[in-house]
């Protein structure tokens, strides 16, 4: 018998945001460097290596924010006990809105979500810090080349400052190929032509 979800992510997100405050991201651009506020990254470490991450802000994956918060957990935090004003956000603001309404109902105060998230936070020109930390760690960075697609720019832009002795390029990817003119050797079922 199929699953019959009652309750959407949709809907999830907007009865989220409709108890929590969200900012505007000119609101988070003011607010990012000051003392008394914390901007908190929820994003997968994925998507801040892909992406980028805020100068300053603390990553703390969706995953374990309830851990982190709660002074009881073996997994806490000690930023979560400051006395600060909290900026969720995550890629869009979907996640940083359930995330921010969680903590909010632990107790943590003051919560705000930013809307838009990383996403908008980098389009506003908000600074962006990528892969040097990594990169002295000696970390790689892998680069699919369906990134080669011209509606990948974004992903592109990412690897930029991605030093050229760090970087890898995936060639087992079959289903995220470069585009056919920048393929000069295209992958081939060997069964036949």
């Amino acid at each position: 018998m199929a699953q019959e979800i009652t309750l959407s992510s949709k809907a999830m997100c907007e009865a989220a945001e409709r108890e929590i405050e969200t900012i505007a991201i000119e609101d988070a651009l003011r607010l990012h460097g000051r003392d008394d506020v914390l901007l908190v990254d929820i994003r997968d470490p994925r998507e801040l290596a892909r992406d980028g991450k805020v100068p300053g802000a603390f990553h703390c994956t969706r995953g374990m924010l309830e851990f982190w918060i709660d002074p009881e957990s073996p997994y806490y935090k000690p930023q979560f006990g400051e006395d600060k004003k909290y900026v969720f956000f995550c890629a869009g603001g979907m996640r940083s809105a359930l995330a921010a309404q969680t903590a909010n109902r632990m107790g943590l105060k003051p919560v705000v979500s930013l809307k838009g998230g990383f996403a908008a936070w980098k389009g506003a020109g908000g600074p962006v810090e990528m892969v040097a930390p990594l990169a002295r760690l000696g970390a790689y960075f892998s680069f699919p080349g369906y990134f080669m697609h011209e509606r990948k720019t974004r992903q592109r832009e990412t690897f930029r400052s991605v030093p050229l002795d760090r970087l890898l390029i995936e060639t087992d990817a079959p289903d995220q190929l470069p585009p056919d003119d920048l393929n000069p050797h295209p992958l081939t079922d060997p069964s036949g032509p």
